[in-house]
């Protein structure tokens, strides 16, 4: 009875060490087939570092979208990313950086932003874009502003941009800032949705365009807007 219960109980054993070996060794295979060992990266010059501790280093087991946002994390000046696998051994990566929009004067020098409010380094020209002077605060390189009346401007900026020239952005105090264009001088307070504000300044612009004289100043900050003329 030992005897039978013995060779019972080994064929189970053995048969599930050979089941645990073909498992392990076909792991062990295909890990060694799909192992990363081309890494491409196409956009801006950035040194991308892949930590084989937070990331597995086959395709098989790779995530795109944990790599996309540790990537985005830890190099903020990139605004987006796609991850691309080319089996067997090839991880592509598409970086997409930020592009300014605007400078901001930040003590004694202007730097570059993007219209999230990215620090993108210093502006080698002031010139080519709109300046904002709002006194925003201190930031290093790929640090973000969190002024709420510079990112409001910079929403504006974006926003406008097929329309309006903006030229200069200065605060006029906690809660209003003056926009001033090629054409006019806008006032506009953050309490109000640019969403709601906008569609109502562009049939303005329009109006004044055709008619061939623009306004010295269009307020915005009540619900019905109010124009001065020169």
């Amino acid at each position: 009875m030992i005897s039978i219960a013995l060779r019972r109980y080994g064929k189970r054993i053995v048969t599930l060490g050979a089941v645990v070996f073909v498992t392990w060794s076909m792991f062990v295979l295909t890990d060694q087939f799909f192992r990363i060992r081309v890494l491409e990266v196409y956009g801006p010059s950035i040194a991308v570092e892949i930590n084989d501790k937070n990331f597995p280093n086959s395709l098989l087991f790779l995530n795109e979208d944990h790599l996309e946002r540790s990537i985005k994390t830890a190099y903020p000046t990139v605004r987006d990313v796609v991850v691309r696998k080319q089996y067997p051994d090839t991880l592509k990566l598409y970086l997409y950086p930020r592009t300014p929009i605007a400078v901001c004067l930040m003590g004694n020098r202007y730097v570059l932003v993007d219209q999230e409010g990215f620090m993108l380094g210093d502006a080698a020209t002031v010139y080519s874009y709109p300046v904002l002077e709002i006194g925003s605060e201190y930031r290093a390189y790929g640090e973000r502003f969190t002024d709420e009346r510079m990112l409001y401007a910079l929403k504006f900026i974006a926003l406008t941009q097929d329309y309006l020239e903006v030229q200069k952005v200065t605060s006029e105090d906690s809660e209003n800032i003056r926009i001033k264009t090629k054409e006019s001088d806008i006032l506009i307070t953050q309490k109000r949705e640019l969403e709601i504000v906008l569609p109502t300044l562009q049939t303005l612009i329009a109006g004044f365009r055709i008619r061939g004289k623009m306004p010295a100043v269009i307020d915005l900050r009540f619900n019905k807007p109010v124009v001065q003329q020169y």
